[in-house]
């Protein structure tokens, strides 16, 4: 994860402001301040584009459409229901 790089992993705790995510390598010479661009894909829906900033190994979404928030939140609330 971060600028010159790509990770794919896997989301935990998924909710309408942000995603806990678990990276094997560590964060090792990542900036944590920096902000990083993600493609999220949920179930039964097509994948979208955001940014968010790693703030307590878990991750943040600071542009996100309003759309694809509705989207995060109906997948969180199918999982829980």
């Amino acid at each position: 994860m971060g600028r010159e790089s790509l990770d794919v992993v896997h989301a935990r705790n998924v909710g309408a402001t942000g995603l806990s995510v678990h990276v094997p390598h560590g964060f090792v010479g990542f900036d944590l301040a920096v902000e990083v661009e993600l493609i999220v894909t949920l179930p039964r829906s097509q994948p979208f584009l955001s940014r968010g900033v790693i703030k307590y190994v878990r991750l943040y979404f600071i542009r996100i459409k309003n759309s694809h928030r509705d989207a995060v939140e109906r997948y969180v609330h199918s999982r829980t229901s």
